[in-house]
């Protein structure tokens, strides 16, 4: 899996990762979807597993879950999966630091 830097230290990433605002990103051709929560960074696909609606408009609830704007389907950050299990799970990429540095692998 290829793997690639979003951001050096720490506190730069709190600063262009608001907390639950929900950022689209390009790593070369590959586009993904990353948020910050209370809980760490999560990267997913940029388009809602149901219809294909984009997720960069979705909002966190307070259950750590991603809510899709356009019917309302929510997805555990942790696991993809859909709380009533009406759509395929959201596909994750793995965040992790190493030595101040975040990183994605997709």
């Amino acid at each position: 899996m290829p793997k690639y830097l979003l951001v050096e230290g720490e506190e730069k990433a709190k600063s262009i990762f608001p907390l639950n605002k929900l950022t689209k990103l390009k790593a070369d051709d590959f586009i993904f979807c990353l948020v910050r929560t209370n809980r760490g960074y999560y990267a997913f696909e940029k388009s809602c597993p149901h219809q294909g609606h984009t997720l960069s408009l979705a909002r966190i609830n307070n259950t750590n879950q991603l809510v899709c704007p356009l019917h309302g389907y929510a997805f555990d950050l942790d696991y993809g999966d859909e709380d009533s299990y009406r759509c395929r799970e959201l596909k994750r990429y793995k965040t992790y630091w190493e030595k101040d540095h975040l990183y994605i692998e997709f």
